[in-house]
Order: C-alpha cells, then structure tokens, then sequence
C-alpha cells in the first residue's frame, strides 16, 4: 500500500509532462532520456501497479483494520491521500513556471498547505504515527527538541561538513549573504516541505497501520519525486528523507526536524558547485534550463555557429510539430536581424569606450539626445531604459539607419563605430562580429519557440514584436 503513493505520483508526472511538453523538451523531462514510447504506456503501466498494491492491501486487511480505523473509513483515508499528491504533482507539471512564482501559484501553494495541516490535525486526534518501535523509551523526553537534536547532530554535521570540504576542493565561490538568507529562511522553508511530504504521510499511514519502513521509504520516495528531474537532488533528497523520516518517527519533534533540514539544504545549495546541482532547480525550471542549453547546440559543428536559417529548420519538427516553411524562415531572419541589430547598438552605448568618451566630455554633434544621459547600466536589457535611451537605440538599430550605411553587417557595424564611438574601424575589429547567433542569443530564440510552439503549430509565423525576442548579446 505505502509504494502505491510514489508510483502514482511518478505516473502523474510522466502523464503530466507528456501534456505540457514538444517531443524535444520532453527528452530532458526525466533524470535519464526516456523513449518516446515510454512516456504513452509508462503512466497507465504505474497507475496499473498502484491500483494493484491498494487492492491487495485491502484485501488482506479487509477485517483487520486497526481499531480506530473502521471498514468503511479505510477507504476515504487512502482515496483522500491519493487525490491529495496526484494534485500536487499535477499543479507542478502543468501549470507551474519555469522561473517564478505567479500570484496564483502562491495562493494554490498555501492552499495545498492548510489542507495538508488540517489533515494532519484530524489523523492526530485519531491516533499517532507508527515508527515508535524504533525507539524502546517510553519517556516523555524522547519528543523533546534537545534530544531529537542531539540525535540529528552527527549526521546532520557530516551532511554539512562534506559539501563545505567539496566547495572548498573544487574552489566553489561562496557569498556570505546568500549563506545567512538561506540560513534565514530554509528551515522556515522545510517546515512547509515536512508538513506535506513528512507529516501528512506519516500519520495517515501511521493509521492504516504501515510499519515504519513503509512509512519511511513512501515519505522518502515521495520527497525525492517532487525533485524531479535532477539526479543529484533526487538523490540527495532521498537520503535525507529516510534519516528525517526516521527521526521524526522516533521523537516527532519537528522544528529539530526542520532545523536540521535547513542547515543540510543550504550546506548543498551554497557550498557544492552549481554544475553539479544545477543551482538546485526542480521540475520544470530544471527541464526548461537542460532543455534551452541543449536545444542551442543544436547544429554546432566545431565551435562554428549555425546559419539562423537553418539553426530554426532543425529545430522546428521537434518544437513546434511540423517543418518550417520558406516564408517562416525569411521572416524569422528579418526579425531575428532587427533583434541583433538593437543589441549591437546597446552593446556600443554600454562599451567601456563609450563611457570614456562621454567621461571625456567628446564631441556631441548630432548625439545630443544621449550624451545628456548618464551611461547605461550594463546588465539590463534596453527594453527596459528610459523612453529617451530607447528612442536613441531603435534610431540606429532602425532598417531605415541599415540600408542608409549599405544594408550589410559590415557597413552597418562602421556606421556605429562612426556615429557613435567617433571613429573610423579597422579591418580586424569588423571581423571580430559574427553574423551568427551567439550562444546566449540561439538559447533565447529556442526559448522564445517553446513558449509560442503552440501558436506557431496552430498557424505560421506572421509578425512578432522586436521586443520580445530580448536577444542579449
């Protein structure tokens, strides 16, 4: 009975991506790439077994249920735990972000958890978890914070200790303030994540009486699945699980829990290298990030960049669902270059070379509009300047601007360096600007291609504002 949970909530997230996600970001939907079959058959095989283990539960125990556990309610304690995690995991893998949180995400989130208290709260009063042969004292010590303290210590401490010594071997740059903020907040944090994914399994199994172990290894597998996809953290996670899980069985102290959690979490998050732990993103922040790297390789052959023509002809079948015509394609170069173009007038305005001009007071004949501006700070994008910035961008970044300097790169590049910088362009300069795609820019076009997939496959691409490509350099 206590494995049916995991296998329903790994079924619900195989069906779920299946919904949401084109066949190339699906590849990077698992911890490991899948075969196309096994996201269609895989769910409807797990939903199978987790039927089967309820039922050959139900039937061993149809006369046997504990005493504070009648045949009729039996049922309503395992249909409203199943209900309970097939929707989270369903809200995750469907509705959930790559990167924030709506407002409504927050308000389900908190929704989710005030059911879960108030489950807890009602399986209480009914009766404790099991797990209490785990520890032979009867003592009322045995649920108090020191001692469950004490007992989380020494694991707790080598969980720190090993990734502090890891960061320290692999030369892990570490920020003291974002070390105190995670300090700050995690334990806060991992008090919502035992509440769902300890408590509520704890003590609803715990009165369907599941030994420890079922009750350890479902909290465990449940915990490493709201993980997925990284490998690392699944893992991680996992191990935790089984030693909180276990703990909490043994003492149900919770804020010692909890605390110990937080130190654990921030020790992996901080002081392990970001490669390995994917700065700890899960789900479909995880998935979007694999998949977005991967997706702009796509047509790189020793380190030489793809023709955007055919960079967006490779990646159109598995995206968007069928080939890209002609059209599209001619349309998607006159967009993608107007998008390049306003990026290379921002990249002279923010140059070190140009700060030094305005610092030196150079002439402004004809650039009045921008020398009365303070330079712009590098790291935004120019979307986001004032309307004045703006205006002064969109003017040498216009079609009207290109076609006056030759209507080609190269006479559109020595134009910049002239009216902007004040200067003639060596030959050498000129070659250092590629007509290609930068690495960073390919990762926006295939992000902007899954966010429209389904519009594109609906109907071709037409028009599509110049800012919203945001192609940074």
């Amino acid at each position: 009975m206590a494995a049916a949970l995991p296998l329903l909530a790994l079924a619900v997230i195989l069906a779920t991506a299946r919904l949401r996600y084109s066949q190339a970001e699906l590849d990077f939907a698992a911890p490991i790439p899948l075969p196309p079959p096994v996201w269609y058959w895989a769910p409807a095989v797990l939903l199978a077994v987790a039927v089967w283990s309820y039922w050959s539960y139900a039937a061993r125990r149809r006369h046997t249920f504990p005493a504070n556990v009648s045949n009729r309610h039996a049922p309503y304690l395992v249909v409203s735990l199943v209900l309970f995690y097939a929707v989270v995991f369903a809200l995750i893998w469907l509705f959930m972000p790559p990167e924030g949180l709506p407002p409504v995400m927050i308000a389900g989130t908190i929704g989710i958890l005030l059911v879960a208290v108030w489950m807890v709260r009602h399986d209480r009063r009914q009766a404790p978890p099991a797990g209490r042969s785990l520890d032979k004292t009867d003592a009322p010590a045995a649920y108090g914070f020191k001692t469950t303290a004490r007992r989380l210590a020494l694991p707790t401490a080598l969980l720190v200790i090993i990734p502090l010594l890891l960061g320290l071997v692999f030369h892990v740059t570490v920020e003291a303030g974002a070390v105190l903020y995670s300090l700050l907040l995690y334990p806060v944090y991992a008090v919502v994540q035992l509440a769902v994914f300890l408590l509520l399994p704890a003590h609803r199994l715990g009165r369907l009486d599941m030994t420890a172990r079922q009750i350890v290894g479902c909290c465990a597998a449940l915990f490493a699945l709201v993980h997925w996809p990284n490998p690392v953290v699944m893992a991680a996670s996992l191990a935790g699980m089984c030693l909180w899980a276990t703990t909490y069985l043994r003492h149900r102290n919770l804020p010692a829990v909890a605390l110990s959690m937080g130190l654990v979490a921030t020790a992996f998050s901080q002081f392990l290298p970001h490669d390995w732990t994917d700065h700890m993103r899960v789900g479909p922040g995880f998935t979007r990030q694999r998949a977005l790297v991967a997706l702009a390789r796509t047509g790189v052959v020793d380190g030489r960049r793809p023709d955007t023509g055919d960079f967006l002809t490779e990646l159109y079948p598995g995206i968007v669902g069928r080939a890209a015509t002609r059209i599209e394609i001619d349309r998607w170069r006159r967009t993608i270059d107007e998008a390049r173009r306003y990026t290379i007038v921002w990249q002279f305005f923010s140059s070190d070379e140009y700060h030094r001009r305005l610092a030196g007071g150079g002439d402004s004949t004809g650039d009045a509009a921008h020398t009365e501006l303070a330079a712009p700070p590098e790291h935004l994008h120019w979307t986001a300047l004032s309307a004045a910035w703006r205006d002064s961008i969109t003017h040498y970044g216009s079609r009207q601007y290109y076609k006056t300097n030759g209507g080609t790169l190269t006479g559109f590049l020595t134009g910049l360096y002239r009216d902007i910088l004040r200067r003639t362009v060596e030959a050498e300069q000129l070659a250092t600007w590629q007509p290609t795609l930068a690495p960073r820019q390919r990762e926006r076009l295939v992000e902007v291609l899954l966010e429209r997939r389904k519009q594109l496959a609906a109907a071709p691409f037409d028009t599509l504002a110049v800012e919203q490509l945001l192609l940074h350099h």
